[in-house]
């Protein structure tokens, strides 16, 4: 496409014959157009675009003003400009070249006349090329260039390409249409595809697929262009050069992948399946950059950080052929570390180094030598034991407020700042730790100084000057002891910083030493202080802040503060999840990050709602966090009870209608959890509903052929009955339903696909399953295993959290007690209650055996510990027997024993049940006929009530805690009650008069009314004699959640534990608590 090139854009209708005919004759008319073409085609990209082809060179004076034409185009007049301005600042004339010469060394002439500027060129008629950059350059210059510098001893003239660019300039209009030229570089766009189509013109193929052929063929090239795609990477030239070398799997056949030095950028071109698959682009915060090539064998990342002015690249390589100023050997102290990389760098520097190493002691920093740059390995990673995420966040920072905090590794006393902190006593003279470093290194003249700032006194900072170290001040504090306190006098320190006008800072870990701070602690104080300052500084002096610790250990520690207050404040979605303890005030870790970037307005909230059980979930504001609410898990330490908990927090999130929820690692921190094991308790587990939805079944048809209507119904009746004979439907009822495991989910589905057995999950504790009868009752039954595993599950955590605040096992640990796991713990507590002389346990995979009678335990080496047993509660032993009337249940959790009517127990209860059945009120009694009577015996539902009792009968030693009381119900929520005991949140099915809890009434005619226990369609009706404790009620208000506090004015006092109807002469007993009331006694009567 020689000469010069115009796109032509806005036609207002599609380019057909009859518009090509008028654009055609307008453009090659000069007068009308401003200059004449040579050719006009079609854009095979819009069909509202036109392509105008100009060969004529020749400089035209300018645009005349036009007059309406009869095809209806007009050109409107623009305003005359300068000549400059008229011309195509990238496009220009080279004559005087002729066939001669070689294009190499045009193109490395136009490179040095334009300074570089990239650009293409192409031969036109005679001796002349028409050179188009990429950008606009300096015309004169370039001009001026190729006059004064010769080419091959041959002059060259330079000039610019106008003819073209006035037709650019000029404002068009096509049958009433606005429409624009713009010059068009073909050089410079994207490849076009042109298509032809080769066949004689007398053809009849031609007449009957040539109207049609060019959409045809647009839409068929369309489609086949739509499958591929281009990927545009922001990359920096050295990460380039570092993939290039280091990573072959650039060179791939399934798409093209090259760098634009230009635009620093990795272009990757391919299908679009296949590039999706083989880049993917990480964008982190804090100048991150980091790209990853994947192939179908080997994956290659590479990041880049920028930190201030230092480019750090993490890469794949081999450290010993590094081609940079210095290495780093991570070695041990005498330097002679003959393994891992430290080995394989001293082996590959030679003898010469081992000697020198010998000599030299301790290394100099790359500053001292004055390296431009440096290869580091990862440091901790071998011996250290060390992750290799936690080795490349070595350095980290945050902002805050536009101010940069920095973490960081040293000696506080070498920090060049304006002003180091030095945590001390109230007489500023503490001479050991941190402290003591300071003064040393401060000198006397600084010792002298503090005689006039102490004493210092609460949260008071006291201002020195810098004596002998390289900062100019020292400002003093007294080292905190509390979270709080070490939030007070950060944020006295920086007011110091404001008024002495101190722009840099470095703080030590404050309260880690004598103040028995944790480090992350520390760090989250220390943030929070700084928030606080500069919350109320808009136009602080300061631009930099930095944490200074000196040990790996304390480095890692101070990380997970950093990394925890970064996550906080990034944190965009509704809702995060704290873990916390259960009076939801943990002042440390992440929860006590969480409750100080919140504010205060949610340490409040959280003191409202009170005391949560052990696996509580509750949900409050998220205060000045960016999410929208903060929902409080209570902290817990095993897999499957957090997987528990993570499913309250989720259907807490259903019924807000949160749409997005964020979770800490939880149990990573007092749990001690491994982040792998706090990963598989978290992940989202398989959704055993959709998974059972996905199973597909075949469909069987069954025609029925016959000629007689009334035989054929026979015959669908036959079938039908067959089909429903051989057909049965079960339902499965259990709050376990949740809690099973993947693997345990995964075979339920597997034997729904090979059984044909349909499975559907009508609620979050009920399952159905329905099929051939026997292949159904299969699938049940395992099921019914399954379920009763994650049962046995449950009662086992809480007999755990029960004997941990009841007794405490230990075992020796040189001249200290460490205290075993609670699932030992409570193993040997029930091997000592059944009077085992010895017990073997396996734990960390180390199988330990213990003697009960001497109380000493035995590894595998025969290594002997000494254990001891030491009582927190009053009883003495921790089991809970079951009640002394109750059938051996054989190893059964729950079981419902019908009560032979001529035994004492039957004839005591139906003697007090009748007793109270009739309504001193009423003048007619209904007679009442008891027909059965069931002893309900749930061990899990046992075991929750007898620790409940003992609490309460601690609490209130003189107390009758415990009374019989009657509850009314139905067969159906009956089958609930006694499996799973009182549920609150039937509330409400009757009454909430005197409070949201469970009712129960003195006297049994109270309950005998329909209204509480609705009879069945045999006219049986249903009662419990439950066991309750009522403790020290107080008066029942309507819709109250909870009893009131005994003494409002001391809230450590707690609660009342229930709710009466009336003070002096009780008749109706409300419980808040599902553990305060067992089902003993499920008694059926009808009424005559």
């Amino acid at each position: 496409m020689a000469g010069n090139t115009l796109l032509v854009e806005g036609l207002p209708v599609d380019l057909d014959d009859q518009i090509k005919s008028k654009l055609s004759l307008y453009f090659k008319n000069k007068r009308r157009s401003g200059g004449e073409i040579s050719e006009l085609r079609a854009d095979p990209s819009d069909t509202r675009r036109v392509l105008l082809i100009y060969s004529d060179d020749k400089v035209m004076d300018g645009v005349y003003a036009r007059e309406p034409q009869k095809h209806g185009i007009f050109l409107e007049v623009n305003e005359e400009k300068e000549e400059e301005d008229m011309v195509d600042r990238r496009r220009y004339v080279l004559s005087g070249l002729d066939d001669g010469c070689f294009a190499d060394s045009i193109s490395l002439y136009i490179h040095h006349c334009s300074h570089r500027a990239e650009h293409t060129w192409k031969a036109v008629g005679g001796d002349s090329i028409v050179v188009t950059f990429k950008e606009d350059i300096d015309g004169q210059q370039f001009m001026e260039k190729t006059y004064f510098k010769k080419f091959n001893n041959k002059k060259i003239e330079a000039c610019h390409w106008r003819v073209a660019q006035r037709v650019a300039e000029a404002k068009h209009t096509l049958m009433g249409k606005k429409f624009v030229a713009q010059l068009f570089h073909p050089d410079l766009q994207r490849p076009q595809l042109e298509l032809k189509m080769s066949m004689d013109k007398q053809l009849l193929g031609l007449l009957r697929h040539g109207p049609s052929w060019e959409t045809n063929a647009r839409r068929e090239v369309q489609t086949h262009l739509e499958m591929y795609m281009v990927e545009h990477i922001p990359m920096e030239a050295e990460v380039w050069q570092a993939v290039k070398g280091s990573c072959a799997e650039v060179k791939v056949d399934t798409a093209l992948i090259s760098f634009k030095i230009c635009s620093s950028e990795l272009v990757v071109v391919g299908r679009r399946e296949e590039v999706k698959t083989l880049v993917k682009i990480i964008k982190i915060k804090d100048n991150i950059v980091a790209v990853v090539i994947c192939s179908k064998e080997s994956v290659t990342v590479l990041a880049k950080k920028v930190i201030g002015r230092v480019s750090v690249i993490l890469k794949k390589a081999d450290i010993t052929k590094e081609a940079v100023d210095v290495i780093v050997n991570s070695s041990n102290q005498n330097l002679d570390l003959d393994t891992g990389v430290s080995g394989a760098i001293i082996i590959a520097a030679g003898q010469s180094v081992v000697d020198e190493c010998k000599k030299h002691g301790p290394q100099e920093h790359c500053e001292s030598k004055q390296a431009a740059t440096v290869s580091i390995p990862t440091i901790g990673t071998g011996r250290g034991g060390s992750d290799p995420k936690d080795s490349a966040k070595a350095i980290l920072q945050v902002k805050i407020k536009d101010i940069l905090i920095e973490l960081k590794k040293g000696n506080i006393t070498t920090e060049n700042v304006k002003a180091i902190v030095n945590s001390t006593n109230e007489d500023v003279n503490l001479k050991k730790g941190v402290s003591g470093a300071i003064f040393n290194a401060a000198g006397s003249a600084v010792e002298a100084e503090c005689a006039t700032i102490r004493p210092l006194r609460a949260n008071d900072a006291g201002v020195t000057s810098g004596g002998g170290l390289q900062c100019d001040y020292i400002i003093h504090i007294v080292g905190p002891a509390s979270v709080g306190q070490a939030t007070q006098r950060v944020k006295s320190v920086l007011k110091h910083c404001e008024d002495k006008k101190i722009p840099t800072v470095s703080f030590p870990a404050i309260g880690t030493g004598g103040g028995g701070l944790k480090f992350i602690d520390s760090v989250t104080a220390m943030l929070v202080g700084i928030h606080d300052h500069l919350s109320t500084h808009n136009a602080s002096v300061l631009k930099q802040i930095f944490l200074v610790v000196d040990q790996v250990k304390a480095m890692s520690e101070c990380q997970k503060g950093l990394l925890a207050w970064t996550q906080l404040k990034q944190e965009k979605t509704e809702a995060i999840v704290n873990s916390t303890n259960t009076t939801l005030n943990l002042p440390s870790g992440v929860s006590g990050a969480i409750l100080k970037a919140a504010g205060q307005a949610v340490v409040d909230e959280c003191t409202t709602l009170g005391t949560q059980p052990a696996d509580g979930v509750v949900i409050t504001k998220a205060g000045n966090l960016a999410a929208k609410h903060i929902i409080h898990m209570v902290g817990l330490t095993k897999e499957q009870d957090i997987t528990s908990s993570m499913l309250k927090v989720f259907k807490l999130c259903e019924d807000n209608k949160i749409l997005s929820v964020a979770f800490p690692a939880i149990g990573t921190g007092a749990g001690k959890l491994s982040a792998v094991d706090a990963g598989n308790a978290m992940q989202p587990s398989l959704c055993l509903a959709s998974a059972c939805r996905d199973v597909t079944f075949p469909k069987v048809e069954v025609e029925v052929l016959g000629c007689c209507s009334s035989d054929m119904e026979k015959v669908k009746k036959l079938v039908d009955e067959l089909v429903t004979e051989d057909w049965k439907l079960y339902s499965i009822c259990s709050p376990h339903l949740p809690l099973l495991h993947d693997l345990e989910k995964q075979h339920i589905v597997a034997l729904s696909r090979s059984l044909q057995v349909c499975v559907s999950i009508s609620s979050p504790d009920t399952a159905i399953a329905s099929g051939k009868a026997e292949d159904a009752l299969t699938l049940v039954r395992q099921m019914e295993n399954y379920l009763q595993n994650a049962k046995e599950y449950v009662i086992r955590q809480d007999e755990e959290k029960r004997l941990r605040e009841t007794v405490q096992w230990e075992v020796s640990d040189g001249e200290t007690w460490a205290e075993l796991d609670q699932a030992v713990s409570l193993d040997l507590e029930q091997a000592a209650h059944k009077k085992q002389s010895s017990i073997s346990y396996t734990t960390q995979r180390q199988t330990y055996t213990v003697n009960l009678d001497n109380m000493v335990r035995t590894d595998k080496n025969g290594t002997t510990a000494k254990i001891k047993r030491t009582l927190k509660a009053d009883s003495e032993t921790t089991v809970i027997e079951p009640p002394r009337n109750w059938d051996r249940m054989e190893n059964k959790m729950m079981d419902v024993v019908d009560l032979s009517p001529t035994s004492k127990e039957y004839q005591t209860i139906q003697t007090n049940f009748l007793k109270t059945s009739k309504n001193p009120s009423d003048q007619i009694h209904p007679t009442y006929t008891v027909v059965k009577i069931q002893r309900i015996q749930n061990q899990e539902q046992w075991q929750k009530y007898a620790v409940k009792k003992q609490m309460l009968d601690k609490k209130y030693p003189k107390t009758k805690n415990e009374i019989n009381l009657y509850h009314g119900s139905t067969a159906q929520i009956c089958q609930k009650v006694n499996n799973y005991g009182f549920n609150r949140s039937f509330c409400g099915r009757n009454a909430t008069v005197f409070g949201n809890g469970t009712y129960f009434c003195k006297e049994s005619w109270y309950s005998c009314a329909h209204q509480y226990s609705n009879p069945d369609a045999q006219g049986v009706k249903y009662m419990y004699q439950a066991r309750v404790l009522v403790g020290k009620p107080c008066l029942g208000i309507k819709d109250m959640i909870e009893p009131t506090p005994l003494d409002p004015s001391n809230p450590h006092d707690g609660l009342h534990d229930s709710a009466v109807n009336n003070l002096q002469s009780p008749f109706i007993y409300v419980v808040f608590s599902d553990a305060a009331a067992y089902p003993e006694y499920l008694i059926s009567f009808k009424a005559s």
